[in-house]
């Protein structure tokens, strides 16, 4: 965003917010308030304090007198949605090129798809349902696993050492976040989330037969624990289905008497349990062979008490039916139970975020249940602490707008099991490591941190998809349409990842509509193409003003009698290095060369296949590369 104007307009805590995401590039930055702000830090007044320019940012006048026309990017971000789209409406008039990002709210329905659709170039979003991502993965995932959804595939973070990376597997990709930065300890993106780190190299398969059998044994294990620990601690549902099959035994057994057969026995025991008495009776006189006043009167008793049971039963059942019916016909909320079997979270209060994050832990197979502070009917707060007590829950999220009542909450609950995975969504307190530390590990998952970051990646032009968080930090999953012009277009996918500090994570071709899950790191950018990435807000910076890190690796290697395998050896060094295959020829000569200025992933590719013909091959910074 080099020398380009940012016009921000509601200066409130999100817009200062951004503000101060904006300082770090060299935009300029024009402001416009109704009244004299209240700043959140005396550097901020003392920088735009002289040039704010006060006024309604609905009249055309005021937003003249801001340069409007010079914009780049106008965001609009007041804490009313209603002047927020009304003034966007007018700044698309005077100025129909800029991107203009508006803050809102869920509560305006469809009006807000509606008008994205009509306009182009303009970005709807709300700050708290930018959230939602967030707090499930919070609730989820430990430190260093994470999982997220993106385009209907699965992906998922995981921490492992770096001699089980394969840099020729097309299921995993590093996570980057800065230019040429490598570590021991890798971050692992998969492309399938069942997938585990015994999986990552296929060439291991001792290791992975061990592994299968070993998941088998605990799966074993487990199912025998939850055996066990269901017999020792039966509930009433348990008691009735043992009371049951116990009435059909000794019914069964007791009605198989001198000529009737146990067929009939099972027969007439299921007839009485059901309520009915005169036919299964009759059944029996006429199997027995004897008159109505023969027969014995303890069985008729039998069956009038069993018939009796059946007609409970048989009424509990409808009476189980007609309230589901009329709890969904009259809007009623039932009260929530964990499944057995199911990790289960609790969601209190939030509304909207409250069913967003519900869905999205959902999907990951997690158990939701919700608290409503101000419902008189569902779970109450009372008894989801009996929930906790008893080790039910895994984690909870406090959603409500008000800091202290979710404080309260989250410390009762921190206080009864503090192995729990416990989340506040606020607005104003930071979600740092340090507060997060400072409350026991409570996760502070910031509104106004999370916004900003994606406002700002929006005022650059770009789509997020959504915001994730891992480790502390914010995450973004941007969406990027190539075009002829755009300086990413002719630059391998391992440039972009290595040149500016992001992991690609799917591309789309203009020919295909499907998603290329995670392309090869060889693969040229074309214009038409779509790029999905995950990139802090720097990563995003970086690629606005072209901000790019040479390649700065080097591949020595020496290649003797490989006759027959001359071609192959071309084809591997022209794939990877997007040049003609004749080019390699003079390398095949046994002496020993050097490749520089390549990327660390492609040089880790082409030393892998080297290996394959017994080609050793030495990666180094080029500081230290050897040359021939």
């Amino acid at each position: 965003m080099n020398n380009s104007l940012v016009l921000i307009c509601g200066i409130g805590t999100l817009a200062q917010t951004c503000i101060e995401r904006l300082l770090e590039t060299e935009a300029k930055i024009k402001c416009i308030n109704e009244n004299e702000p209240k700043w959140l830090s005396q550097s901020l007044k003392d920088i735009f304090g002289s040039s704010l320019v006060l006024g309604d940012m609905r009249e055309p006048s005021i937003l003249v007198q801001a340069e409007i026309a010079n914009a780049r990017s106008i965001l609009f971000l007041s804490s009313n949605p209603t002047n927020n789209l009304e003034a966007a409406l007018q700044a698309r008039v005077l100025n129909p090129e800029a991107a203009i990002v508006v803050r809102s709210t869920k509560q305006q329905g469809d009006i807000n798809h509606l008008i994205e659709s009509k306009i182009p170039n303009l970005v709807i979003i709300d700050p708290h349902l930018l959230t939602a991502g967030a707090t499930a993965q919070s609730l989820a995932s430990g430190e260093n696993d994470l999982y997220f959804q993106m385009e209907g595939q699965s992906y998922r973070f995981i921490s492992t050492n770096s001699d089980l990376f394969d840099y020729s597997s097309r299921h995993q990709r590093e996570l980057c976040l800065q230019p040429n930065l490598y570590s021991n300890q890798k971050r692992i993106i998969l492309s399938e989330s069942s997938l585990t780190s015994y999986r990552f190299k296929r060439s291991r398969k001792k290791k992975e037969f061990k592994a299968i059998i070993s998941r088998i044994r605990k799966k074993l294990n487990e199912f025998k624990d939850s055996l066990f620990n269901r017999l020792k601690n039966l509930q009433l549902y348990d008691y009735l289905v043992i009371i049951l099959l116990s009435l059909l035994l000794i019914g069964t057994l007791t009605f198989s008497f001198d000529k009737v057969n146990l067929q009939t026995g099972v027969f007439v025991t299921v007839a009485l349990l059901k309520g009915e008495f005169v036919d299964p009776v009759n059944v029996l006189i006429e199997e027995s062979d004897q008159s109505v006043m023969q027969f014995p009167l303890f069985v008729l008793l039998i069956t009038l008490i069993y018939a009796i049971i059946g007609t409970i039963l048989t009424s509990l059942f409808v009476a189980l039916i007609l309230d589901q019916i009329l709890s969904r016909r009259l809007g009623l909320r039932r009260r929530d139970r964990p499944r057995r079997g199911v990790d289960s979270v609790l969601l209190v209060d939030g509304m909207e975020l409250n069913q967003l994050v519900a869905r999205l832990l959902q999907s990951q197979g997690i158990g939701v249940l919700h608290v409503d502070t101000q419902a008189e009917t569902g779970l109450t707060m009372a008894r989801a602490i009996k929930l906790v007590r008893k080790g039910k829950l895994i984690g909870a999220a406090l959603l409500c707008k008000d800091l202290i009542s979710n404080l309260r909450i989250a410390l009762e609950l921190q206080t009864i099991n503090p192995q729990l995975n416990l989340s506040i969504v606020t607005k104003h307190l930071s979600s740092s490591q340090s507060m997060s530390s400072l409350l026991g590990g409570i996760s502070l998952i910031s509104t106004t941190d999370i916004a900003a970051d994606a406002i700002i990646a929006t005022a650059f032009g770009e789509t997020v998809e959504q915001v994730i968080r891992f480790q502390g930090r914010n995450l973004l999953v941007v969406k990027y349409s190539i075009e002829q012009s755009d300086t990413l277009h002719g630059l391998s996918v391992s440039r972009l990842e290595e040149g500016y500090g992001i992991t690609v994570i799917g591309r789309r071709t203009s020919s295909q509509s499907g998603l290329k899950i995670f392309p090869a790191r060889f693969t040229i950018i074309e214009p038409g193409d779509e790029l999905f990435i995950v990139a802090d807000l720097a990563g995003v910076q970086r690629i606005d003003s072209k901000t790019i890190v040479s390649p700065r690796w080097s591949i020595t290697f020496s290649i003797h009698n490989q006759l027959f395998h001359a071609y192959e050896i071309q084809q591997c060094f022209a794939r990877l290095l997007n040049k003609a295959p004749g080019e390699f020829l003079s390398l095949l000569d046994g002496q020993s060369h050097t490749i520089d200025s390549i990327d660390y992933a492609i040089a880790m590719q082409l030393k892998e296949s080297l290996r394959k013909y017994a080609i050793r091959a030495e990666v180094t910074p080029m500081e230290h590369a050897q040359h021939p």
